[in-house]
Parts: C-alpha cells; structure tokens; sequence
C-alpha cells in the first residue's frame, strides 16, 4: 500500500488543503492516515479510486468553494520625504 504525503497529493487533487480538509470532514474525501506525531498520508488507492469517481463536472458540492489563489503580500509604501526630514531645528 502506497501512502501520499501532502505535497503529493496536492499535486494530484486541484483543492487547497483547507478545501481538502473540509471534505474530509464532511465525508466527502479519504480520511487522511496518522503516520506518526506530526505525519500523515493518505492511502494512494482511495485517492485514485475518488478521482476516478469524481463526475465530469467538477468537485463534490460543498457549503464552501475551493477558495481563491492568495495574492502576495504589498509592501508598504515609502514616505514622501519632505525638506525638514532629517534636519535639527
């Protein structure tokens, strides 16, 4: 029995992990397996067996959407520099 780590599986499934997450939850994806403390997997099988059943036209129905792709974070803007900036009175 082959198991999948994280990085693998969202290379195989289109869903965020949070997404993943909700449907496991909701009894709608293989349950993850505990490998030890701070691992865990999923059984290859279930995950290829769900694909399969999957229906042509997308994921299972759930009350939340996959979510949106996170924007990278701004950076802050540069004060505008004026003529007494650095200047003892």
């Amino acid at each position: 029995m082959r198991m999948l780590r994280k990085t693998e599986l969202l290379a195989r499934v289109p869903f965020t992990d949070s997404y993943i997450w909700q449907l496991e939850k909701a009894g709608k994806f293989p349950r993850r397996r505990q490998l030890g403390p701070r691992r865990v997997a999923w059984v290859e099988s279930e995950i290829d067996a769900w694909l399969a059943a999957l229906p042509e036209g997308g994921p299972p129905a759930t009350a939340k959407s996959p979510g949106r792709p996170r924007k990278a974070a701004s950076k802050p803007k540069p004060k505008p520099v004026t003529e007494n900036d650095g200047v003892a009175a």
